[in-house]
């Protein structure tokens, strides 16, 4: 379930409640992924700002430098904050105990690079943004 909560007709925050999932196409075979049991989205000036992962946090993400991509992070933990700036991943926190592994891009053993309930359905991403609210 996602809830969009609307103040003086902007976005103002958001909801996803049970089994919460995020997912970008990071390129053809790559998918950054997080999961929780809960997620709260905070906007400002109609862009996405804050993500707060609230429960079981569960997060996948492929880490790049200016020569390419280094590897393939994958951690558990409690709670997560992330940081948004333009729609652009900006900064992530992990609470209480994080655990992870960092795998070479070249050497990922196939059961790691997704999230359990992963399922990319790009065929089903709305194809443009709605410029208006109301």
């Amino acid at each position: 379930t996602i809830r969009l909560f609307i103040h003086k007709n902007q976005l103002d925050s958001m909801l996803m409640q049970g089994n919460a999932f995020i997912a970008t196409k990071e390129n053809d075979k790559h998918f950054n992924q997080i999961k929780g049991r809960n997620m709260k989205g905070l906007f400002s000036n109609q862009q996405l700002q804050r993500v707060i992962v609230i429960g079981n946090g569960e997060s996948i993400y492929y880490a790049k430098d200016s020569s390419g991509y280094i590897g393939m992070n994958r951690i558990s933990c409690s709670h997560m904050l992330i940081r948004l700036d333009s729609n652009q991943l900006q900064k992530i926190t992990f609470y209480e105990k994080p655990a992870g592994t960092i795998f070479p891009v070249n050497n990922l053993p196939e059961p790691e690079t997704r999230i359990k309930g992963f399922k990319w359905l790009g065929h089903r991403r709305p194809k443009q943004v709605m410029k208006e609210l109301f």
